[in-house]
């Protein structure tokens, strides 16, 4: 399996737990007060090597399909 699709299954499973979460969280809140406000989701990365040109673009199209979410990415590489 390449990284790309890889990484790309991982976030996906990623944002579809946040989103669960926030359901959760949203039914508790309906039904009493939970004193925790999410108002920032950020599904950080830590990379241990730069990534290639190939995954870098692939982060970008990330990014853009997060765009519409109120969840972020925050990408970290090595200098």
């Amino acid at each position: 399996m390449s990284h790309n699709l890889h990484t790309q299954r991982s976030l996906s499973g990623l944002q579809s737990y946040i989103e669960h979460c926030q359901k959760v969280i949203d039914r508790i809140d309906s039904q009493e007060s939970y004193g925790d406000d999410f108002t920032e989701k950020v599904i950080n990365l830590t990379f241990q090597y730069a990534p290639s040109d190939n995954g870098l673009a692939f982060l970008v199209q990330v990014q853009k399909v997060l765009q519409p979410t109120d969840i972020r990415l925050k990408v970290v590489v090595p200098e």
